[in-house]
Formats: structure tokens, sequence, C-alpha cells
């Protein structure tokens, strides 16, 4: 497995990167770990093995036949950093911190080595002070104390591995038969490690610190032959991909911007034996440049090799690609829309080839480690026989999880998910949907909408959505479903589309304070009492930026703009800007400043959707601020548990105090997914819908209620782990405070339930009205436009885009 440690780093600034410790408070931790998750994207299935990377991948006429198929392998014993490796006899090894394993059966089976020396299973055993650390993959270990962290494997099965002895970090070698000695390279830096390593096919071992500089070692003797210094040193740039094949080592790496956005992938070259920098390979640098892309792409690929063939592996999200050595292309030999490594939840972490038919690769899913083997099927379709597409405006980490899920379940159905904003192009929201209703119009279109950011309403009224009834009918047999959450797009007796999840707006405070708030205008009446009550104080409804402020408040508002007929109504959306500008002006109070960079917040691209429900807009978040800050009402979005403990924790902590639902009985869907009524394949859409409304997509934790009553239930039982009190300190200079946490009791979500089911009108998603809204509102709240060309310049955009 070659270059497993992608962090990045910089020659010069490495060491103090890693002395700057970034102190989370346990309330931003909490809020991360609701919120991870990461951004791909792919279109078409693979046609034939060895297809090349930049041909068609349709096929016509007879259905074509071969490809890799996906088969689960079992672990052997280990944790979070098994390394496998195909060794020169076909042997597979597996290198974990529990031990060392060998299948001869391509993996179906393992046994642990017999010549694994006591020397290693006394470091295994050492744990010292504490276990090894958690980590997402084997290069996210520290090693506190004690303990093996597994590096590489060689041909031959020799092994290279870590161990930590007190402060000092111990590299060791272990041959094939079991004899082992330290490997002594001398670190520049108090905190420089190796960070990848290879062995050569002649058992020599090549590693790289974390500064670029790059060791060839003689492990028999211990001696370094060679140091290379990468070209890239001095700049910023991931940690280089080891790959030693044929005389050569090739080096994979990607630079970074001021703005640490990742460059194209480059590949340098050099001669093993006369340690000299060659030419860049045009073939591997040309292939990087041009390759298809994925939406929010930074994981570097990984490299296997297989040494017999002269041949390279590349694997990455969208497949895994072959090159051969002085060849003169890269081929595609695996789609990777129709494996693993679609899955934002499986974060790839290596592999190894076992033959031209057949490779392994290593995921991280979940807290564990999952073994994945690709065998290639003569006698399976190229492509699976039926196609299923799905359409987006923007990419989304649940839909990608459930195509793989949906894949491996109906291996005749190839799920292509459409993105109509990948960020490579200069198309906009306004130019992908009109491209999305020519198609539809003209039964080019896909099967099931995911409905971020786009007209459902109209949609609606022009009969592109077909009737879900039955699904939500089957789903509310089996695990009850919130039956006014899935009805809230129903036209007639039709139910037209339905959120995967959601989140409920709410209001938190004081009593007197809560029962005041009836609507927009209310509140900003009362903000300005407020601050003219505490005109020391920071803020009055906890601090925010103006992105923040604008979309706490749309998601009530937004909704009742649009007037029957259909147009925008000038009335309301002056009353939006205009309590607006009020709130904004009671939270900075005399002493806030507008221009200030961290108020105006983020600004969005074009391809980037604007979520009502960012994670700073959560009750986890804010109801924090509300702690730091003493703040004696907040608005917020719970979405999950962890929200309704910090409402009824907060609560509790204010006495005297409520919390309602914001006024205006308005949720916010989340993942709100309908099928087209022009649709070929209305049964497969609906087996699609079905699975994303059961129990184990429902389950998949991401931000927002699951609609799934049972899902619902589950996830409103108090966690083992749950801390009784916390005291949370904010490393912004906000201050600090204690909380006694309160886990929600059957009473509390029976209450919460109650107020989830008074709920009628789904926030407004249309992204062509809410991003203008958006511009236009920090401009009124930052820059001093006022309410009047506000609306005057909301109304000039958005009239035109409702009439068309």
């Amino acid at each position: 497995m070659v270059g497993r440690n992608n962090q990045v780093r910089s020659r010069k600034g490495f060491a103090m990167n890693r002395q700057k410790r970034i102190v989370l408070s346990v309330l931003l931790m909490m809020v991360m770990i609701i919120l991870g998750g990461c951004k791909q994207h792919e279109t078409a299935p693979e046609d034939k093995k060895g297809e090349q990377e930049n041909a068609s991948l349709e096929t016509t006429g007879n259905q074509s036949l071969g490809r890799f198929i996906e088969q689960d392998l079992n672990l052997p014993q280990g944790d979070l950093s098994t390394l496998v490796k195909t060794l020169s006899d076909k042997t597979l090894r597996a290198f974990t911190e529990k031990g060392v394993y060998e299948s001869r059966d391509s993996g179906d089976t393992w046994v642990a080595w017999e010549k694994q020396p006591k020397a290693l299973t006394d470091d295994m055993q050492d744990k010292g002070d504490t276990e090894t650390a958690s980590g997402k993959s084997s290069t996210s270990f520290v090693l506190e104390s004690g303990g093996v962290l597994p590096i590489a494997i060689g041909y031959d099965g020799s092994l290279f591995y870590k161990t930590k002895k007190g402060e000092d970090r111990i590299y060791k070698y272990i041959d094939k038969d079991g004899n082992g000695r330290e490997i002594n390279i001398s670190l520049s830096g108090d905190l420089n490690e190796i960070a990848a390593a290879e062995f050569t096919e002649e058992g020599e071992l090549i590693c790289c610190d974390m500064e670029g500089n790059i060791f060839q070692i003689n492990c028999s003797t211990g001696e370094i032959v060679h140091t290379y210094n990468m070209a890239s040193n001095g700049e910023n740039f991931t940690s280089p991909d080891l790959i030693p094949i044929g005389g050569k080592l090739f080096v994979a790496y990607s630079k970074f911007n001021d703005s640490w956005e990742a460059a194209d992938i480059e590949v340098d070259t050099y001669d093993l034996t006369s340690h000299k920098a060659e030419e860049k390979n045009q073939v591997l640098n040309e292939f990087f440049s041009s390759k298809e892309k994925v939406a929010n792409q930074t994981n570097m690929p990984k490299f296997m090799t297989d040494p017999v063939n002269k041949n390279i592996y590349i694997a990455d999200i969208t497949g895994v690609y072959k090159y051969t050595l002085d060849s003169s292309v890269v081929e595609k030999i695996f789609n990777g829309a129709l494996g693993k490594m679609y899955n934002p939840a499986a974060y790839l972490v290596g592999g190894t080839v076992i033959n031209e038919d057949s490779f392994i690769l290593n995921y991280y899913v979940a807290d564990s480690m999952s073994l994945v083997r690709y065998q290639y099927d003569p006698n399976v379709t190229a492509v699976p026989e039926k196609e299923l597409t799905i359409y987006s405006l923007y990419d989304n980490s649940l839909v990608r999880q459930a195509v793989t899920v949906f894949q491996k379940n109906n291996p005749d159905v190839f799920v292509n998910f459409d993105i109509g904003l990948t960020g490579e192009d200069a198309i906009t929201v306004s130019d992908a949907i009109k491209t999305l209703n020519t198609n539809i119009m003209s039964g080019q279109g896909p099967d099931i909408l995911l409905l971020n950011g786009m007209p459902t309403e109209s949609y609606m009224e022009k009969g592109l959505l077909a009737d879900i009834s039955d699904v939500i009918a089957e789903v509310s047999d089996t695990d009850g479903i919130f039956e006014n959450i899935a009805s809230s797009y129903k036209k007639e007796d039709k139910i037209l589309a339905v959120p995967m999840r959601f989140s409920v707006p709410v209001v938190m405070g004081k009593t007197e304070l809560v029962s005041r708030y009836q609507d927009l205008n209310s509140l900003a009446e009362l903000a300005e009492q407020l601050r003219n009550e505490n005109p020391g104080a920071q803020s009055i409804l906890g601090s925010m930026p103006a992105d923040v402020l604008i979309r706490l408040f749309m998601a009530n508002s937004a909704p009742f703009w649009i007037s029957e007929d259909g147009t925008l109504d000038e009335n309301s959306l002056t009353a939006f800007f205009s309590s607006l500008s009020k709130i904004q002006d009671a939270q900075l109070g005399t002493t806030g400043n507008a221009d200030d960079g961290e108020f105006q917040g983020e600004t969005l691209s074009d391809t980037q959707m604007l979520e009502m429900v960012s994670f700073m807009t959560t009750s986890t978040y804010l109801l924090g601020m509300m702690g730091y800050e003493d703040t004696k009402i907040n608005v917020s979005n719970a979405a999950n548990a962890e929200d309704l403990c910090w409402i009824l924790s907060m609560r509790s902590r204010l006495g005297d105090a409520e919390y309602k639902t914001a006024p205006g009985e308005v949720y916010i869907p989340i993942d709100p997914m309908g099928i087209s009524s022009r649709s070929e394949n209305t049964d497969l859409a609906k087996r699609f819908m079905t699975m994303m409304l059961q129990s184990d997509m429902q389950s998949i934790s991401v931000l927002g209620y699951p609609l799934n009553q049972k899902v619902f239930d589950k996830n409103m039982e108090k966690p083992a782990e749950f801390k009784d009190s916390y005291e949370l300190v904010d490393d912004t200079g906000r201050g600090e405070f204690h909380l006694d946490r309160i886990w929600p009791s059957t009473s509390d979500v029976d209450d919460f339930k109650q107020k989830i089911e008074s709920l009628k009108t789904p926030a407004l998603l249309d992204d062509m009205i809410n991003k203008t809204v958006m511009e236009e509102g920090k401009k009124c709240l930052i820059t001093g436009e006022s309410v009047e060309d506000a609306v005057k310049n909301v109304m000039k955009k958005i009239s035109i885009y409702l009439a068309e």
C-alpha cells in the first residue's frame, strides 16, 4: 500500500503548525461530528475492462460482457491500522497492530504468521500508559506510548513499523524470517516523523518524512543509501505517495495555493540506481491534469503496484485506473460509481494487486476497516442492464451513500447520480434548471429529482412530479412516519415530494420574552427594547454573522413571500428586510461593526447550495453562544437529539424559561425528493425512495431529524456515554460557563413530537429566490443598502424568474 499519509505538510511551517493546538470546545466538537462528510461526483458506468480514461462509457448495440465485481472480505484480527500486501509468491499478508496474518485464498480466510517474532509481539502488547490513539486510517494514529503503527510490507513479507518508548519514536524492520532491527533515521525537527514508506522489489525501503525528504535504505545494514530532496520541498504540499517499481521511484503529490486549494496532482520520477531526478512522466502527469474531477475532491488517490506486469494502479472516488510502464495510456478498469469508493462514508486508505484480474481495496467505514476484493467476471454485463437516474443541482452525501447500498442490493441496476452544478463550468442555477426543464419536457429527464434549491411548487403545479403516496404508506405501515411532514408537498390527494429529513426552527428563552415573539416584526421590536435595557450587552440574540441571521429568519418568512398567483409579494419582502435591519442594529448596539469580516459571514459560490440548516444555525451551537454571552432569548434550528438536549438544558439553566416552535408553523425540509411523472422507471424509482425512508438509510448519522418515527424514537434514547455536565470554555474570548445537561425524558420527547406534528408549511428551498434575498440582505445589513433598494433589486431579478 503506497502513500497512506496524505496530511498537508509544509517544510518550513510544519513544526510551527503542529505546535499550534486548536482547542475546540465540546460544543464545536459535537456539532462537527454531526456534520462530517465528503462530497464526490461521478456520472457514467464503466464499459469494459481496460477502457481508456477519455473514452465514452456508453454502449450501443449488443451489450458487452465483463467487469469487476465487489466482494466484502473478512478482516484478520486488527483494528484501524490493517495493511494488506500481495507477496511475490501470491500469499496475502496483513499487518495489524495486533498481529501479522496470511491468506492463501485471496483473502477469504486468514491464519497467523508462524514466524512472527517475540520482539514484535512484545511491542504490540506494550501499550505504555495509553492505548494507541484512534484515527481514520493507519496514518491518523499518534502513538502516545507503546503499541505499533504498521507502515509498510515488502514483497518478500518483510515489515516496517513505528513504535514509541516514552517520548522516543522508534522505527523497526522485520525481515521475511522474523529477524528484526531498528532503523535509525536522523530527522530534523522535534515533531518530524516518517509519513509514508514502501519497499522496492529488491527489498530496499523507501520512506519520506514530513518535510519532503525521501530516504532510500538498505534494510540489511540499516544504511541510508541516498536522500532525495523533493522539487516541491519548501512549499505547501500533501505528503507524497511513494511508488517504487521497475527500478524507478515515482513520487505523487499535490501543491496548495494560499487559499489551501489543491492543484492537480504532479508526479516526479527518480532513478533508484543513479539516484538522479528524471524528466516527469508525461503520461501520468497529463492523466492527472485532465482526468475527471469530482466536486470538492481533496483526498489524494491511492496507488498500488504490480511489479510482475509493470503496472501502477490508481484508485480514487472516480474509479480504478491502470498504467503500464512505458505505455502511452492510462486505462480505466473500474468505474467508481459502481463501487464502494462512491460512498462518502467509505474512506479509501489503500490496497494491493493480486493479479491482473483481481485487486483488494482497504476502506475505513464507521470506525472500522473494511476489505473489499474486486474480481473480474467475464460473464456479467459490462454495464448493469437497468439504469436509474437521479438529478440534483448539488452534490449530496446521503444520496451517494444510498446509491452504493441500492446498487449492492440490486446488481442489475446502475444508478446515475447526475449533478447540475459541478463547479467545472460556468453554469448558474438558472442555467441548470432551464436545461433540466428542457430535458424533462423532451422525455430525456431523470427518474428522481433531489429538490434542494429547485422550484418544487412550480413542478407540482405543472404536473411534473408523480404521486408517491404508496411509498409513504408502505413506510408508515412498517415503521411509522411523521404524516404532516410527509404530506406537506401534497396537492389534492397526491403526495408529490417528501423530505428525507427535517429541522425545526425554535425559540428558547425567558417565558415572558418567548411569548412576545409572534412574528418577525414583534421580535424586532423586542430586540430593540432589550438593547435599550442592556446597552452594554455583547449581543441580544447571540453573536452571529449576517448570513446566519438571514438564514435563521428566512426559513419562517420565505414561504409567505409568494402570493397565491405565484408572484413575489413586495409587502412581505419589505417587512422581512425592515425587521432584519432592526434586529441587526439591536444586535450590534453602539459598539458593533457591520463591516467586521467575522460579521459578514460566508460568501456562496454559484455551485454551493444555500443550506437553511448550516451548523452555525443549530441549537447546539447557538445555545452555546447564549451561555457564553448570557443572552435571554435565542432562535435556532433543532436538527437532532443533541439539539433538544441543549434546549432543555439551557431552559433549566435560565430558569422561568420556555421553548416553542418559531411562528408560522414552518419546518425546514432536508433533501426533499420526488419522482418525475415522465419517468419510465417509476417502479424502480419508488423502490429507491422506499429504501431512503426505511430504517437503515434513515439511521445514517447526518444532520436533520429522520422522517421515520421508529428511527426518530431510537435516536432519542439516552446514549451510554452521555455526560451530565460540561465546563465550557470558548477560546475566542467569550468566556466560560457551566452547564448541567438534561437528556430528553419520555415526556420531553412526546412534547417535542407534538410540536413537530403541529408544523404545516415547508420552508422555501428555491435557491434562485433565496440566494438573491441573501445577497441583497447582506448588502442591506453590511454595506448600508436601503430596504427599498434591496426589495427593488430582489423584485427585479426574481419577477423575471417566476414568470418563466
